[in-house]
């Protein structure tokens, strides 16, 4: 098994072209659904220990989580963290309804909204990583959380491992291919690999 400490900077170097991957496949799910041209950017990808994501995006900011957890193979975690205006502001795009308020009464068709982006966005994501290292990995149904980030987060690692702190954070933002300051949504993506999967994970693409 490995810690944060171990990973060698090749296999860092892999998980971030993984990302890479993974969050390009999503922004073309997302295209399709909001039938737009739409690209995504991806200007800050690391390996993170929980204090540094805390600090990254504050511990007691109330931010929408929507995840699913990987089962197969490979087990672990991914986590789409939204700020509050943000995934309103897309509840809205795909909806055709303005001012959704993700706390007052229309707050179930927010949910709906968003829920099923994880459905796609997020499904979209694990299956090319699924593609990438061959491996049978599937998603579970999305989970939508509104709740302090630091909570969410000490959540997901609970249920990816009890062993090791450990998880890819990948800022991202999604726009419209024809105008790149136009953003549709910007919020972060974060990859959780079980401790115990690490080695078949890099076993098979042999590193």
């Amino acid at each position: 098994m490995k810690n944060l400490h171990q990973i060698s900077t090749i296999q860092v170097d892999v998980l971030k072209e993984i990302a890479n991957i993974g969050a390009a496949h999503s922004a073309t799910a997302f295209s399709k659904m909001v039938n737009k041209r739409v690209n995504i950017n991806i200007p800050n990808v690391k390996l993170s220990s929980f204090n540094e994501l805390l600090n990254t995006v504050g511990a007691d900011k109330v931010v929408a989580s929507i995840s699913v957890r990987m089962k197969g193979e490979v087990n672990g975690s991914v986590f789409l963290i939204l700020p509050l205006m943000q995934a309103e502001s897309f509840a809205s795009v795909l909806t055709g309804v303005h001012c959704l308020n993700l706390l007052e009464e229309n707050k179930e068709l927010v949910n709906s909204a968003l829920l099923e982006m994880g459905n796609i966005l997020l499904g979209s994501y694990v299956s090319s990583l699924a593609d990438f290292v061959h491996l049978n990995v599937y998603p579970s149904v999305p989970e939508l959380v509104v709740d302090m980030f630091g909570a969410i987060i000490s959540e997901g690692l609970l249920e990816t491992s009890r062993l090791g702190d450990q998880v890819i954070a990948i800022e991202s933002a999604i726009f419209e291919e024809e105008d790149p300051l136009e953003t549709i949504i910007n919020g972060q993506f974060f990859l959780f690999i079980d401790p115990d999967s690490f080695s078949s994970f890099f076993q098979r693409l042999g590193v």
